[in-house]
């Protein structure tokens, strides 16, 4: 994070930094039944309980392929930064961004019950990727969701 500068709170800011990103899951998460298919890595950042600068640098840090915004109202008028900055390092990353609204209103995400055929024809879309995926979800309990769904 040298991108910051020094402050008497620097070393909070950074303790809680870690312990935003250690909130962010990285799951391996084979796509197809064949040998040859390319196992593809997903990032979810809950963007409500991140810093912008924090979102910046995992964009730069992660530099994913396609990044998937799964909240149902996109906005990004997040504290430390903005939609161009965000836009800007989407670019340089060469990144591909897709509005992809989950309905996590219709959805009891708490309930522990796996919902198959909404997870379906996103794991259809993704397909036509490789590398790494960024999915942005709004909160904590939409990225354990999440984790929970796309997990075989």
């Amino acid at each position: 994070m040298s991108f910051l500068r020094k402050s008497v709170n620097d070393n909070f800011w950074r303790a809680s930094a870690r312990k935003r990103h250690a909130d962010a899951f990285q799951l391996e998460l084979p796509l197809g039944h064949s040998d040859s298919d390319e196992i593809r890595s997903f990032v979810a950042l809950p963007l409500e309980e991140m810093h912008g600068l924090e979102i910046l640098e995992a964009i730069r840090e992660l530099a994913p392929s396609v990044i998937f915004d799964m909240r149902e109202f996109p906005r990004f008028d997040i504290s430390g930064t903005s939609r161009n900055k965000i836009f800007n390092e989407i670019d340089r990353a060469g990144s591909v961004y897709e509005q992809r609204p989950f309905p996590w209103s219709q959805v009891n995400i708490l309930s522990g019950a796996r919902i198959p055929s909404l997870m379906y024809g996103f794991k259809r879309d993704i397909s036509r990727y490789s590398g790494r995926a960024v999915l942005f979800v709004s909160r904590q309990v939409q990225r354990d969701f999440l984790e929970r769904e796309l997990s075989f």
